[in-house]
């Protein structure tokens, strides 16, 4: 049953759960559809309690790619890769990828404060819709709109049009209709963003609180990019 509560309510339970998860490891599991394409795009991602990824997975199109993050070292591996440098290893491995300026590799990019910036934006307007019960926790489900300007305005419409990898119109539309669920320990269990039937996307969270542990490949599977700089004609930062 839906609680007795007004519209602020539903925006204050939506906004603060970016905040609840503010000091907590976590893991997301996440999916993109546009209209009659199916599904474009999947990721799953598990960030430390510092907000830093650990592990990324994506899957996009019938490729996929993992990093792996550990400390300034990031480890990636997937197909695209392997065709543009062909080497004879697995992984490649980016060290002090913060400061290796000549690869063009953002760690800002994966930060669960970059994921979580839509719970920010809900709109004034958002009201309490019911509960359900997602992953076997109580939740309840706010419901609201944003605008293309406030999805700009978060720095989410760039992640947003890397999602929509079939080369529709994602941010065309006048706005987004947003649906969070938020369990009642204050944790956010799931946000779905969807524009007028052409596109959603949809985020999962989960294992909130749990020890994170990445394990670097295995040293015989590394190729290290400071090792491909000379020879792919890259300039060493």
């Amino acid at each position: 049953m839906a609680r007795d509560v007004g519209p602020s309510d539903g925006v204050a339970l939506a906004r603060s759960g970016a905040e609840a998860l503010a000091d907590s490891s976590f893991e997301i599991v996440a999916e993109a559809r546009v209209a009659g394409e199916g599904r474009a795009f999947s990721m799953s991602a598990v960030f430390g309690d510092d907000g830093r990824a650990g592990m990324l997975r994506l899957d996009v199109l019938g490729e996929s790619i993992e990093m792996r993050f550990i400390g300034d070292t990031v480890y990636m591996s997937s197909n695209f890769l392997a065709f543009m440098f062909p080497v004879d290893t697995p992984w490649i491995g980016i060290a002090d990828a913060e400061q290796t300026s000549s690869t063009g590799f953002d760690m800002d990019a994966f930060s669960a404060e970059e994921l979580l910036a839509v719970l920010q934006i809900v709109d004034a307007d958002a009201e309490i819709v019911g509960t359900e019960e997602i992953d076997g926790v109580t939740s309840t489900h706010v419901r609201g709109e944003v605008s293309v300007e406030d999805l700009v305005d978060a720095g989410i419409d760039e992640m947003l049009a890397d999602f929509d990898m079939t080369g529709g119109s994602v941010l065309e539309v006048d706005s987004f209709t947003i649906d969070v669920w938020v369990g009642d320990d204050g944790i956010p269990r799931r946000v779905l963003l969807a524009a007028e039937d052409a596109f959603e996307f949809s985020m999962d969270i989960r294992s909130v609180g749990e020890p994170v542990e990445v394990v670097a490949p295995p040293a015989d599977q590394v190729t290290w990019m400071e090792d491909l700089v000379g020879d792919f004609g890259f300039e060493p930062a």
